[in-house]
């Protein structure tokens, strides 16, 4: 009473040992890799040292993730170029000539932009005023 015999049918018995199979391979394949607790306070760079991992490790970023981060670049190379024109201005060591943006996602901004910080810099104005 109570004892039951339990046979496996051939197709039971061949996809149970393809399960073992898989578990084995992914058994394998993981102990290949490592897992990374970063650990830091906020703006510490937890987040650069993934991408920089990314871009060692994985070939980089594909071309939907580049355009997803343009803009944002693209903002900060402005903020950066107001504020050294800011700078510029109240040291009062020069003006830069940057003009307000009008670029929806910044990129035309930053090509006129650019020309003017590139010439900015070797006159000196920018080295005056971080000196």
């Amino acid at each position: 009473m109570g004892q039951s015999s339990f046979k496996e049918t051939r197709s039971e018995r061949a996809r149970s040992d393809a399960i073992d199979r898989q578990i084995q391979s992914d058994s394998k394949r993981y102990k290949k890799g490592c897992k990374i607790l970063l650990l830091g306070s906020g703006e510490s760079g937890k987040s650069t040292i993934m991408k920089q991992m990314k871009i060692i490790q994985q070939g980089g970023f594909e071309e939907r993730e580049r355009g997803d981060h343009r803009t944002t670049v693209y903002k900060n190379v402005l903020d950066s170029a107001g504020t050294l024109a800011g700078v510029v201005r109240r040291v009062g060591v020069g003006r830069l000539g940057l003009v307000g943006r009008q670029g929806r996602d910044g990129e035309e901004d930053v090509g006129k932009h650019a020309a003017v910080m590139l010439r900015a810099f070797p006159r000196g104005g920018i080295r005056r005023a971080n000196a």
